[in-house]
């Protein structure tokens, strides 16, 4: 989510919206990140961390991507995800 490359170890979910100022984890309020950026972050705005640039190269990731068995639509977790991520900048 910011920038960092993450492995299989290392890969932890993110809540753009902190559980504590009332986020949840629904899939549009999640991201991957790395454990190290998660502690970092804490419960910090989100917008103290993450630049316009690393959430669109994040977001672009998942363009174009449906998994039916899963029911995730790549293009609808873009639009939560950028919804939620305004929404955490003005808290």
């Amino acid at each position: 989510l910011y920038g960092e490359l993450i492995s299989k170890s290392d890969v932890t979910t993110e809540h753009v919206i902190a559980r504590s100022k009332g986020g949840t984890s629904e899939v549009g309020n999640t991201a991957l990140t790395s454990k190290a950026m998660n502690q970092k972050r804490g419960n910090d705005n989100i917008g103290k961390h993450l630049t316009d640039e690393h959430l669109e190269q994040y977001a672009n990731q998942f363009r174009g991507i449906y998994l039916p068995e899963e029911k995730f639509n790549g293009d609808e977790y873009i639009y939560d995800l950028y919804n939620n991520v305004n929404k955490a900048k003005e808290l």
